[in-house]
C-alpha cells in the first residue's frame, strides 16, 4: 500500500499535508531577505533658496551678504512697492519682451543695406563678408596647409549666419521684415534666463513665500537669507570660512521648506517657462 493511501485511509493525510505546507511556507519566508529600511525623503532646495545660496561665497560676512541682498531686492521689486509679487514678474517680463524685440531688430536690420525695411540673403552675405574682410585677406595670403581651408571655414560661418537670420522668415517670402526681426532670440538657456533676467529672479524669490501670502517682503527676503547664512556659519562667528562653505556644499540635499500656494505656483511656472524656452531653442 502506498504511503499516501495509508495516510488517507486513517485520516492523517490532511494533517500531515497541512504540516508540510506550514513548514514549506515558513522556510520560504525565512529564505526571503528582509526589505531594506526606507531612506528618509530628501527635501529639494526651492529656487528661492538656490537664488539666495548663489549670492553667498566663501569669506563673506553676514553684514556684507545682507547688504547685497537689500540692493538686489530693489532691482527685483519692479513696481517699487516693497514686496515681490506676481505683478513684479509680469512687469519685468513686459520690459524684457520689449528689450528682446529691440535687440532682435537691431541685430537683424543691420543687414538692411538698401534701407527698405527688409533683409535678404544677399544683404546678409555682403555684410558678413565686409565684416570678415580682414581675416579673409589673411586667409588668402596664408600658405595652404594640411588642415581645413581657412577661406572655406569663413564662408561656412557666413552661410551659418544666413541660415540663422533667414529662419525668421516665417512667411517664406525670401526676406525678413521688422516684425519678423523682432522675434530674433538672444539664445539664453533656461538656467541663464532664471539667473540673469529679472523676471526669473522675481519668480525664484516668490518661492520663498512659505506662508502662502502671495508676496515676499524685504523683511521676509532678508530673514530667509540670514537663516541660510547662519545655517552655513557653523562656528557662529559671522563669516563663512572656506571649510564651512565646503562642508555645506558637500551636503547631499540641503534642507528647505516645500513651497505651497503662490510659492508653489511660482515654482511651477518657473519650470514650465524653462521647458518652453528649451523647446524654443531646439526649434531654432
Amino acid at each position: 500500500m502506498h504511503i499516501r493511501t495509508a495516510l488517507r485511509s486513517c485520516g492523517a493525510f490532511p494533517i500531515v499535508a497541512a504540516a508540510a505546507i506550514a513548514v514549506l511556507t515558513q522556510g520560504s519566508a525565512l529564505a526571503q531577505p528582509s526589505p531594506p529600511p526606507s531612506s528618509p525623503p530628501q527635501v529639494v532646495m526651492s529656487p528661492g533658496y538656490q537664488f539666495l545660496l548663489s549670492r553667498l561665497q566663501s569669506g563673506q560676512t553676514l553684514e556684507r551678504y545682507l547688504e547685497g541682498l537689500r540692493v538686489e531686492f530693489f532691482q527685483i521689486d519692479a513696481d517699487s512697492d516693497g514686496k515681490i509679487t506676481q505683478r513684479d514678474i509680469e512687469l519685468h517680463g513686459l520690459m524684457e519682451a520689449i528689450q528682446g524685440r529691440t535687440f532682435g531688430v537691431t541685430m537683424v536690420m543691420r543687414y538692411d543695406l538698401d534701407g527698405d525695411g527688409f533683409v535678404t540673403e544677399d544683404e546678409i552675405r555682403r555684410t558678413m563678408r565686409y565684416d570678415l574682410r580682414a581675416p579673409r585677406a589673411q586667409a588668402a595670403i596664408r600658405p595652404a596647409g594640411n588642415g581645413p581651408n581657412p577661406l572655406e571655414l569663413l564662408e561656412k560661418q557666413v552661410e551659418a549666419n544666413v541660415g540663422v537670420v533667414m529662419a525668421l522668415d516665417t512667411n517664406k517670402d525670401g526676406k525678413v521684415s521688422f516684425e519678423e526681426a523682432g522675434k530674433f532670440s538672444r539664445g539664453n538657456t533656461p538656467r541663464e534666463a532664471a539667473q540673469y533676467l529679472q523676471s526669473g529672479r522675481a519668480r525664484q524669490v516668490l518661492t520663498l513665500d512659505a506662508a502662502s501670502k502671495g508676496e515676499v517682503t524685504q523683511a521676509d527676503y532678508l530673514a530667509a537669507g540670514e537663516a541660510l547664512f547662519r545655517k552655513i556659519d557653523a562656528d557662529r562667528d559671522g563669516a563663512i570660512s572656506p571649510q564651512e562653505w565646503t562642508d555645506y556644499r558637500s551636503q547631499p540635499a540641503p534642507p528647505a521648506a516645500v513651497p505651497q500656494g503662490p510659492a508653489a505656483e511660482a515654482q511651477t511656472k518657473l519650470k514650465a517657462e524653462a521647458e518652453f524656452a528649451r523647446k524654443n531653442e531646439q526649434d531654432l
